[in-house]
């Protein structure tokens, strides 16, 4: 694209102009951390290497209902009751009910009959651990490097 006096787009804004796009564009960002309500949470995820070395339960398993056990300290958090297809570390029976945090602040969604390959720590599962809802190729991958389960249900 050529702009005036045949120059690219680079040379026709010149210093100045790239100068106050970038002020401007600091200034909305600053702005929008500062309109964020008090308490709000960002969270910082795991990788997927970190939640298999940290996690003291992972497993696939399906959500088959949803419980008023908090975490202990949200009392907007949820309990998600999942029964267990199969299990690499932390389960030993058919059925787990872990907890996770309100959505709004790091918790996760999940959605009835839906399956997940699940991380947790101290039964406590957030967004900072990197659940999938299966089916997905990247589950399938993680699956397959997590060996053979210690437990498999029914």
């Amino acid at each position: 694209m050529m702009t005036r006096k045949g120059l690219g787009p680079r040379q026709a804004l010149g210093s100045t102009a790239v100068r106050r796009l970038l002020q401007a564009a600091y200034v909305c960002c600053a702005a929008l951390l500062v309109s964020m309500p008090a308490g709000s949470t960002i969270c910082l995820g795991r990788t997927h290497d970190q939640a298999i070395k940290s996690a003291d339960c992972i497993f696939v398993g399906r959500v088959v209902g949803f419980s008023n056990k908090t975490p202990p300290s949200d009392p907007h958090g949820y309990g998600i009751v999942f029964e267990v297809e199969k299990a690499w570390r932390g389960v030993h029976e058919g059925k787990i009910t872990l907890v996770s945090p309100d959505p709004f602040q790091c918790g996760r969604f999940f959605r009835k009959g839906s399956r997940y390959l699940i991380f947790s720590k101290d039964g406590i599962t957030d967004q900072t651990w990197p659940d999938i809802e299966l089916p997905s190729g990247s589950a399938d991958k993680l699956i397959k490097r997590l060996g053979e389960p210690s437990y498999e249900g029914q």
